[in-house]
């Protein structure tokens, strides 16, 4: 699954013209997370109303210190609020929208919602005629976007400092409002945070998920449902422990004694140094993906030797072929149940891979007679 940024603003309103270690499975710190317990006096909240929002909203802008810490968070880091409330006035006032400032800024719309507050309360006095036309336009934003504008910013701090880059920042945003919003499912969300961010790097990730929907659920108004959001927290949980848990299967695999790799070895062909070279990351994400494909669908079965070729065995005898394949029969056998789309499919996969590998083996018989 791949997790693009969303131009939310633009469709809410008229515009105008890629290293911390992954843990061991025995210390891995990602499995036993801290989280308090939603408040049972919001359990039935479905996500903030206009009125709560708006009240969030106004607290945090007419507070500098926390308007700025909120917004670095969210992204900006080069313009004062102050600097940037006042553009967005005059944007409104010489005929254009919210919408089309946000566009030309590249803001997000709890950003804009932010800016737009500011700029309409310092209005109020001076000017309340277009402090007014700004109020109207932050509504509209609101009745569209008020879950996705709630969700920023409960979880600014926690996604913030799970990215790397601003880019990184805002995928991760996105991510969390695809979990949130189901329209990703939470094994196929924490696989494209797995190619985002690789081996090394999908704890630091994942830490912030988990975070973000904790502060996302004991916010004094969360953006969906808090025992909805404490369902998808566990679910994270779960989901994470398996792929960490893949993530060191795979490393094992890969670092057999006779599996092809370009990390420096000695002359006894033990491997030099301990960290993962590119290659080897490389083929660690390619062997994860193909066994959640597999877990999905026995069409992946076919790819099966084409990633057993060129990552596994390539530069190795033709026998060497044959107890690769039994070696990851062996990985696949050990899959947790609950991975698997159909439980049935776990033994018709293993029964086709292992005929399979019989034939390696007759072949490489052949060879070696020849």
């Amino acid at each position: 699954m791949e997790i693009r940024p969303t131009s939310a603003v633009q469709r809410a309103l008229p515009v105008a013209p890629a290293n911390p270690t992954v843990a061991p499975n025995d210390a891995d710190p990602i499995s036993t997370p801290v989280f308090r317990r939603p408040d049972p006096s919001r359990q039935t909240r479905t996500g903030p109303d206009a009125g709560s929002l708006q009240a969030m909203l106004t607290q945090i802008a007419s507070r500098p210190a926390q308007l700025r810490r909120i917004l670095k968070s969210l992204g900006d880091e080069t313009t004062h609020p102050q600097a940037l409330s006042e553009d967005a006035a005059a944007h409104v006032k010489n005929g254009g929208t919210l919408a089309g400032f946000a566009d030309a800024r590249g803001l997000d719309a709890a950003t804009l919602q932010l800016i737009g507050t500011k700029a309409a309360l310092d209005l109020s006095g001076s000017d309340p005629a277009l402090a007014q036309v700004l109020q109207r336009e932050l509504e509209h934003l609101q009745d569209v976007l008020g879950s996705a504008i709630g969700a920023a910013l409960n979880t600014a701090s926690a996604l913030s400092a799970g990215g790397r880059s601003q880019v990184d920042k805002a995928w991760l945003r996105n991510m969390y409002m695809s979990v949130t919003s189901a329209s990703a499912p939470v094994l196929e969300a924490y696989e494209a945070l797995l190619n985002r961010y690789g081996t090394g790097q999908f704890e630091a990730g994942a830490r912030a998920m988990m975070r973000a929907l904790s502060d996302d659920m004991n916010a004094p108004r969360a953006s969906i449902a808090p025992d909805k959001l404490q369902l998808l927290l566990l679910s994270s949980m779960v989901t994470i422990r398996h792929i960490v848990a893949l993530i060191n299967t795979c490393r094992a695999f890969l670092r057999r004694p006779g599996n092809a790799s370009t990390s420096p070895v000695s002359a006894d062909g033990e491997r030099k140094g301990g960290e993962e070279d590119g290659d080897d990351e490389l083929a660690t994400v390619r062997m994860i993906r193909l066994l959640l494909q597999l877990t999905a669908s026995s069409a992946a079965v076919k790819l099966v030797p084409g990633f057993l070729e060129e990552d596994v065995v390539s530069r190795v005898h033709v026998d060497r072929a044959a107890r690769s394949r039994n070696e990851f029969i062996d990985v696949m056998r050990n899959l947790p149940v609950t991975l698997w789309k159909d439980p049935k499919l776990k033994d018709q996969l293993i029964e086709l891979l292992r005929r399979q590998s019989i034939l390696e083996t007759d072949a490489a018989a052949l060879v070696r007679a020849s």
